[in-house]
């Protein structure tokens, strides 16, 4: 939180931290990314990690949390399923929960996968998902592949940046989908970076 001061400046103060157990994660809270609800609270996703043999008791999922006071303080978190109770299998990965100006709707991007992943792959299925605000589950009549791939080993859909268009709402979305390892650059922009329009439901 920050305030201004009488001085011109801000006094910043930390709200308190999220933190996942080992029993869902073997690295803690990861990459924690947010979104502001409707109704003013703060949704937070967030990356969790698995290893076999390393006292997970719940298969490689995303968390999320909620805040009632802007971050100050959190509610414990909780694993992200699918709207008929069942695992959202995902890999170790980045998790972007964004609230549409066009719908008003919470979408979550992020890779998804048919079954338990173990530290970070496969990532060769990158979906755009509808929350349901009310119970937190994610919507599967909802699920959109942005883009996928059979070869898991050399393609990693991840790391993407995206932005809303101003006049339609839609949102246009940047990515290189080669695994980092192998790509090799050119001064400092990445080859082979494709951008993805993603057209939402009024």
């Amino acid at each position: 939180h920050a305030r201004w001061n009488g001085d011109g400046g801000l006094d910043w103060s930390a709200g308190e931290k999220v933190v996942l157990p080992r029993a869902y994660s073997c690295d803690g809270t990861e990459e924690p990314s947010l979104a502001y609800l409707p109704d003013g609270r703060l949704f937070m996703a967030i990356r969790a990690r698995t290893f076999p043999n390393t006292e997970q008791s719940l298969p490689s999922l995303h968390y999320y949390a909620i805040s009632h006071d802007d971050g100050l303080t959190w509610e414990s978190p909780r694993p992200l399923l699918y709207d008929d109770d069942s695992f959202a299998y995902s890999p170790a990965c980045f998790i972007t929960p964004f609230r549409s100006t066009k719908n008003g709707r919470l979408y979550i991007i992020t890779n998804f996968a048919d079954r338990p992943c173990v530290n970070c792959d496969p990532r060769n299925r990158l979906f755009i998902v509808e929350v349901n605000t009310e119970t937190f589950r994610l919507r599967k009549d909802s699920m959109t592949v942005i883009d996928q791939a059979d070869e898991a080993d050399n393609i990693r859909y991840s790391n993407w940046r995206y932005y809303e268009d101003r006049e339609t709402g839609d949102l246009a979305l940047f990515m290189n989908p080669a695994c980092p390892e192998t790509v090799k650059l050119d001064g400092d922009v990445a080859p082979q970076v494709y951008r993805y329009d993603i057209q939402l439901p009024g």
